[in-house]
């Protein structure tokens, strides 16, 4: 499986690229989006067992919000076996260090929970992914970077902990970094949410473990697409798709 995974700070245009790198016009040659091709390998299984099921599934999930419900829960199923049987470098180390030595982020418990939920989710999907997606070019909105990222950070930055996050999780084939300056991303979110001191409250520390995640990643010699969220959508697009294609 060719890895590409997007990670950067909240309203930097992270969503909107996943969505034009993936979508049914603009889609690159042999790229799939992460969940649509869970949701192929799962429809293939059930397919398999009855024609009945299939249907009903692909029915109900064409609702996206209980697509992405259901197969996060049928994946979560298989979470065990796929990570013992996982032959990624760092996979298990990464579990390790993020379940038992690293230090709690400063966020509420709620968060907290929900974050290394999510973190969980994701590491035993790449390991469940590794046999079902051989040869496949497949890009990841928000995934074990970004998790790094949110699981690094409260109302503090925690930079000792996304180094070490960082210097364990498996690299992807191509990084895809998305910034901008402060003053930008505040009017994004003001635009996109609202004024919500929520996340405002955590954009120095997202800005800065980002930043952080990024070096680390660059000197551990991964292949690193930047994206400035200053400049056009479509020249970032055609940067990556140039970028993607070994232009």
């Amino acid at each position: 499986m060719h890895r590409i995974e997007l990670f950067g700070a909240m309203a930097t245009g992270k969503s909107t690229l996943y969505d034009m790198l993936t979508n049914d016009h603009n889609r690159l040659p042999a790229a799939i989006r992460y969940d649509d091709l869970k949701r192929s390998i799962m429809l293939d299984d059930i397919g398999r067992k009855s024609k009945l099921r299939k249907l009903i599934y692909w029915l109900v999930t064409s609702n996206k919000t209980l697509k992405k419900d259901l197969t996060f829960y049928k994946l979560s199923k298989n979470a065990t076996k796929a990570i013992d049987d996982c032959e990624i470098n760092g996979v298990k180390e990464l579990l390790h260090h993020v379940l038992y030595e690293r230090r709690p982020s400063a966020c509420d418990m709620s968060d907290e929970v929900i974050r290394v939920n999510r973190f969980l989710r994701d590491i035993s999907d790449l390991a469940w992914l590794q046999r079902r997606a051989v040869g496949r070019q497949v890009v990841f909105d928000e995934f074990l970077l970004q998790r790094g990222i949110a699981l690094s950070m409260g109302e503090k930055a925690n930079i000792d902990s996304i180094q070490e996050y960082m210097k364990l999780v498996p690299l992807p084939d191509l990084a895809i970094f998305t910034y901008s300056d402060p003053d930008v991303i505040v009017e994004r979110m003001i635009l996109r949410d609202g004024a919500q001191e929520r996340k405002l409250k955590y954009l120095k520390a997202m800005l800065d473990v980002s930043n952080a995640a990024c070096e680390i990643l660059s000197s551990r010699g991964c292949d690193i697409v930047m994206i400035d969220a200053r400049a056009s959508i479509i020249d970032n697009y055609k940067q990556c798709v140039k970028k993607i294609s070994g232009q």
